[in-house]
């Protein structure tokens, strides 16, 4: 058996996963949660089984990257027979039926901006977000958001990777090199491209964590509930 920090594990290889069983503590915060993203990228080419462990008692919903098979399992029960938990999650078949949860909630009015250079997903994206409650910014490459910062208050950035003009990475490193009020504001990178070089950059560039597009309802009210607080 072997036990890794969350902070850790994200820097192994692919080829290090190579496990029967991954379990992962879901007692999380904020960065956690921007650990956990990454980690995911890493675990789609695992053929282990992955269990996350949380609180069935928490009101916050979870949700992975679509192309990652985690099971949930119940802190409460692995807590109160060991043993029985572990042998589920290696021998028995997964509950594929687990129940489905609304998605978390945005109870405050906050400003994000959506930088992408594809105008229909902007709008679709934006409409998502307005019905949550949220002021919406729209920018159509990295450029236009490091002028638009200058001159609006936002709370979180959905930022595309490749752009025209300026792309997502060099707009979140000028961001963060930056000495203005917004060097520290969050970012979520939003890309079509999931590989593993792409979550390195990411990461390298500065921002805070990823949405693989195109992104269900559910999966992006979710990152953006986490990110505004």
């Amino acid at each position: 058996m072997t036990h890794k920090p969350l902070a850790e594990a994200v820097d192994l290889e692919e080829h290090q996963f190579e496990y029967n069983l991954i379990v992962i503590d879901g007692d999380l915060d904020t960065a956690g949660w921007a650990l956990m993203s990454r980690l995911e990228g890493k675990l789609s080419f695992t053929e282990g089984r992955i269990a996350f462990i949380h609180d069935e008692n928490s009101p916050r919903n979870l949700y992975f990257q679509r192309y990652v098979d985690i099971q949930l399992f119940s802190i409460q029960k692995f807590v109160q027979d060991p043993s029985a938990a572990v042998d589920y999650l290696l021998f028995d078949d997964f509950d594929v039926d687990q129940p489905a949860h609304s998605y978390n909630e945005i109870s405050t009015k906050r400003t994000v901006m959506i930088v992408d250079d594809n105008h229909s997903l902007r709008s679709i994206t934006s409409i998502m977000l307005e019905k949550q409650g949220l002021h919406v910014i729209q920018a159509e490459n990295g450029q236009t958001a490091l002028q638009t910062l200058e001159e609006e208050d936002v709370d979180l950035i959905l930022m595309d990777i490749e752009m025209p003009v300026m792309d997502g990475l060099t707009a979140t490193r000028r961001i963060r090199q930056s000495e203005s009020h917004y060097a520290s504001i969050p970012i979520v990178g939003y890309t079509g491209d999931k590989s593993e070089e792409t979550v390195v950059k990411i990461n390298e560039y500065g921002m805070n964590d990823y949405l693989v597009k195109p992104t269900p309802k559910d999966e992006l009210i979710d990152k953006v509930a986490t990110w505004i607080y």
